[in-house]
């Protein structure tokens, strides 16, 4: 195990493909395809408290000083003390699976104290790792595609959005009524002045949304969410929705991520030529 400091660890990520910016650190796609991992690492996550250091090719972060944790104590303090582990695989050669075991043998917490463990992988992703809860990510590049029924959403449109997803929010799938909710309240989000949302009508009648964000720093877009409610599903409106998202940044490489076991997602995904890119990776 090699202990490494907070420019080291900077250096590190950058010199294996990632591009660190002012607010996070994103990865570039190496053009062989083999070590593609499409995701975005927060740099604003990073604590004084945290320490560094790599091993089997993976970089190892650990915070023990998470802010809402310590916002939840001071009114609950019985609430447990819970300590994350980011691994990033960081070449071709990395053992992701070695360095979590590492992180299990080694890592001697007391009782009260609960480890969280995030893996960041690539594609072709560990079979050891399959059973575990993850995000799969996705990445293509951006192209012009233009749809008569598709248009941007603004504040005017504040109702009509509410309205939409009011169902939703109590009486649809887990995923649906996280993405109602996502979409119900947006224009009273502070992400909503850097985020472009889009809608797609029916008819006159609003049938689906999605947002894209756009990383000024780098050539990265993100498809962000998308919802379509439950009378208009199976009718090719998501699959519309994040085909125009690929055109508002036409020379922009987007990500689009799925949720493991949400078959529908992965399978637009792939209907859309995006490639498996590799995963984030939830262990507790």
């Amino acid at each position: 195990m090699e202990t490494i400091s907070k420019e080291e660890l900077k250096n590190y990520l950058h010199s294996y493909g990632f591009a660190v910016h002012c607010r996070a650190i994103y990865n570039k796609i190496f053009s062989n395809g083999k070590w593609i991992y499409c995701g975005i690492f927060n740099i604003e996550s990073i604590f004084d408290t945290y320490s560094a250091y790599k091993l089997h090719d993976c970089v190892i972060i650990k915070d023990d000083n998470r802010s809402i944790v310590d916002i939840v104590r001071k009114e609950l303090p019985d609430f447990p003390k819970r300590i994350s582990y980011d691994i990033h695989q960081i070449s071709n050669k990395a053992d992701v699976c070695a360095a979590w075991h590492y992180i299990l043998e080694n890592e001697k917490l007391d009782d009260d104290v609960q480890k969280n463990i995030i893996i960041y992988a690539c594609s072709p992703l560990p079979q050891e790792l399959s059973k575990f809860g993850a995000w799969l990510k996705f990445t293509r590049k951006g192209n012009q595609f233009e749809d008569s029924n598709i248009r941007q959403m603004t504040d005017n449109d504040r109702a009509v959005i509410s309205e939409f997803c009011e169902d939703s929010l109590n009486n649809d799938t887990d995923y649906g009524k996280q993405e109602a909710g996502n979409f119900h309240s947006w224009f009273e989000s502070p992400y909503s002045k850097r985020i472009a949302l889009f809608g797609i009508f029916n008819n006159n009648n609003l049938a689906g949304l999605v947002s894209v964000l756009k990383f000024e720093e780098v050539n990265f877009a993100q498809i962000c969410d998308l919802f379509v409610n439950k009378e208009n599903r199976r009718f090719g409106f998501g699959k519309r929705l994040v085909r125009f998202a690929l055109g508002v940044y036409p020379n922009a490489e987007y990500i689009y991520q799925a949720r493991r076991g949400n078959n529908a997602s992965i399978e637009l995904a792939k209907s859309l030529d995006f490639e498996l890119a590799g995963a984030e990776i939830y262990i507790e």
